[in-house]
């Protein structure tokens, strides 16, 4: 829903850090992103609108850094797709 969407068709945030992973920087989004403390941003395309936005800007693929990060921190699963409220049931069988 909306009230899951950051931007001109869902919520405004103020974090302290944002994470931005795969994240272009459309002006759809960054509408929403009020006054991040701090940005990180993880995109392939290195002069994206966010990779510029950004405080620490990494490029490689969102998915796979992802992915490696839930490894360090021990996470066995990922939900593929938030939007879906019975991804996780189907996952299990």
């Amino acid at each position: 829903g909306h009230d899951r969407q950051i931007g001109t068709t869902g919520v405004v945030v103020n974090p302290d850090l944002y994470l931005a992973f795969g994240i272009s920087g459309a002006v759809q989004h960054t509408a929403g992103l009020g006054h991040p403390d701090h940005i990180v941003s993880v995109n392939t395309d290195p002069h994206c609108p966010m990779m510029a936005m950004a405080d620490l800007a990494v490029v490689a693929d969102a998915n796979a850094t992802l992915d490696a990060l839930a490894a360090l921190l021990g996470f066995s699963q990922r939900i593929d797709d938030l939007d879906e409220p019975d991804a996780q049931e189907a996952s299990h069988g």
